[in-house]
Formats: structure tokens, sequence, C-alpha cells
């Protein structure tokens, strides 16, 4: 009777060691959240727009997108809508949310593991059940370095999709000027080939008259007919230059439904000195401040290996 109670005594131990670790393993959270909060300002910071998308939030709705477009196109409004409609934009918001899970995991115990022994007597009587429970204590020692390592690759997803962000922008102004410069251009081959074609009916006139000659016309003709093909090729690099533009935006619309109502901005003349302008990339460029994460949690996981010599 002693050995049946101190079997029952144990198997009950085992079974509240069991549902200790698996209570301190299973029931962190993921909360990335301030990660989300920390990228939105520092795209703000580098980009001076408010808004931008968090995977927490509404995005833009079909009826909004459909309004903007509808009443002309602005650049401010392309930055925004490209700052919370871009989908490579809000892919990369979830590789801050993956790396934030990475983290949690990080500061988790391995599974343990659980033994059963049953012996049965030779000359009869009760079995004999013995457990165990193992948990690998190097756990313990490895996972603060695991958590840094975690922490940089955090850090360093923040600044690489602040980065995306302030490109993205930089993009959209560019794709957006420089439809506003093809859609320019397309109104001038317009203009030209309707002169031109007057210029042509002139010199027909003139000709059936008796005035010009048949060469004259010819000619005038091959001007009008190479004005024609030049407005092909207008109208064909403003609807790339637009197809482009909405890209960058995330819009299934046509391109040639998009009226960009900002005008290209005067010419000006600029004048930078280069030493503030390198110190002031060393100090704000964030594809900088995404590879001294790297070189920090590489230099975390080399510590990690050091760890690793004795992994029992």
């Amino acid at each position: 009777m002693m050995t049946i109670r101190i079997l029952k005594g144990a198997a009950r131990l085992t079974c509240l060691s069991v549902v200790a670790l698996a209570a301190g393993s299973g029931c962190a959270t993921v909360n990335p959240k301030p990660d989300y909060d920390r990228t939105r300002a520092l795209i703000e910071q580098s980009t001076g727009m408010a808004e931008s998308y968090s995977p927490e939030e509404n995005g833009l709705s079909a009826e909004e997108l459909k309004a903007v477009i509808s009443d002309g196109l602005t650049l401010g409004e392309a930055m925004r809508v490209a700052l919370l409609n871009n989908r490579k934009l809000q892919a990369a918001f979830l590789d801050i949310g993956m790396a934030r899970a990475e983290w949690v995991q990080s500061g988790l115990l391995s599974n343990p593991s659980l033994g059963i022994g049953v012996m049965f007597p030779e000359g009869g009587g009760r079995s004999n059940i013995q457990g165990n429970l193992a948990q690998n204590i190097v756990d313990l020692w490895q996972m603060p370095v695991k958590k840094r390592i975690a922490e940089h690759r955090v850090e360093g997803e923040v600044v690489r999709v602040a980065r995306l962000a302030g490109e993205l922008v930089a993009e959209t102004k560019r794709a957006y000027y420089a439809a506003v410069a093809a859609n320019d251009l397309l109104t001038i081959v317009e203009e030209n080939l309707n002169l031109l074609g007057k210029s042509y009916d002139a010199t027909k006139a003139q000709r059936e008259a008796g005035v010009a000659s048949p060469l004259d016309e010819n000619l005038q003709r091959g001007e009008w007919l190479r004005a024609e093909l030049d407005l092909r090729d207008s109208r064909l690099a403003s609807l790339n230059a637009k197809r482009l533009l909405a890209g960058l935006l995330s819009l299934d619309v046509d391109p040639g439904e998009l009226n960009l109502t900002d005008p290209l901005p005067a010419a000006g003349e600029y004048t930078f000195d280069a030493d503030v302008l390198i110190a002031s990339a060393r100090e704000e460029r964030l594809d900088l401040k995404a590879l001294e994460e790297a070189i920090s949690a590489g230099d975390a996981e080399i510590d990690l290996e050091y760890l690793r010599v004795f992994p029992e």
C-alpha cells in the first residue's frame, strides 16, 4: 500500500509539473502594435506624411479610392494613397509582426520530454509505473542571447519598412511628375498635329489651284503623317506613365481614367553643402540604421554559438 501511495503522489507531481511548464510556455502573447506605431512615426518623420498603413486599422475602401480619383488626383493625394494602399508596403508591415512573434518565441522554453515506464513483476503482483519529466536547462542561459538577436531583427524590420515607405513616396512623386510631363507632351503633339493638318489642307488647296506643286503637297503630307506617328507614341508613353503610377498606388483602374491635376513644379536653382548632406545622410538614412541592427544581430548570433559549445 505504501508503494501505491508514493506512486500516486509521484504521478500527481508529474502532472502538476507538466501543467506548470505548459502554462509557462504557452501563455505568451504577440503584440506588434507598438512596433507598428514606431514604424509609422519613422515614416512620418522621413516623409512628412501623417497617414500610413497599419495592419490593425482598416485601409482605404473601394468607395474611398473611387472618390479620390473621381475629382482628379493631386500629388498629395497620390502619396497618401501609396502609403495606405500599396500592397508591397502592406506585406512589409506583416513582416514586422512576424519578427515580433519570433521575439516572443525566443523567450519560451523548449518543450519538455515526458517518459513513462511500466514494469510487470515476473512473480505476479501489481505492476510498477514510473514517470519522469525532463527539461533542457540549456534554454536558461541561451534565452537572453536569443531574445537579443530577435530584438535586433525586430528593430531592423521597423527601419526597413520605414525606409521602404520613404522610397515609395519618392517613387510616387517621380511617377506622378513623369505622368504629368507625358500628358503635357501629348497635348503639345496634338496641337502640332492639328496645325500640320491645317497646313496640309492649305497646301493641297494651293496645288489644286495651280499655285503649289505636287512635291510641295507630298512634303507637307509627310510632315503630317510623321506627326500622327508622334501622337501615337505620345499616347502610349502617357498611358505607360499613368500605369506605373497606378501600380505604385495599387489601383485596379484604367490608367486613362487618372486625371492628374497638379502641374509640373517651376524650375529653380538649388545649392547644397556636400558636407552637410553627408552628415545628414549618416545620421538619418534608414538603410544604414537597418545595417547597424543586422550587424548587432550577427554579433549576438556569434555569442549564441559560443553558448552552444556545451549544449547539454
